[in-house]
Order: structure tokens, then sequence, then C-alpha cells
């Protein structure tokens, strides 16, 4: 009985999301900031704003991407 309640929990949970169909088309962009040893992008809000952490010399900076 625990089992059905842990599947029904995470359909109900993946039915919320909103996950890309295949009839979708998403968008990739490359973040390349000159000099830098590593980048990752952490957040994105609905506008498009891309938030994140580059690495240049061992010290670390932020970027705003628009």
């Amino acid at each position: 009985m625990r089992t059905i309640g842990v599947v029904t929990c995470a359909l109900v949970i993946a039915s919320t999301l909103d996950m890309p169909t295949s009839a979708q088309v998403l968008d990739f962009v490359t973040i390349d900031i000159p000099g830098a040893s590593s980048t990752a992008a952490q957040g994105i809000n609905p506008r498009g704003d891309i938030v994140g952490t580059y690495s240049v010399g061992g010290i670390t900076h932020g970027f705003l991407a628009r």
C-alpha cells in the first residue's frame, strides 16, 4: 500500500511541473566569458535573465546575462 502512495505522489508532482514535451522547441544559449576557467549559470527568471558565476585566476565573479 505504501508503494502506491509514493507512486501517486510522484505522478502528482510530475504532472504539476512544466516539463518540455516533444512538440516544444527549446533555445540554448552559450555563455562564454573570455578568460574564465569555469562558468556556471545558476538561475533564470521569467524574462529570460540568467545569473551565475565565473572564475578567473581563482577569483569567483557573478554575472547577469540579459
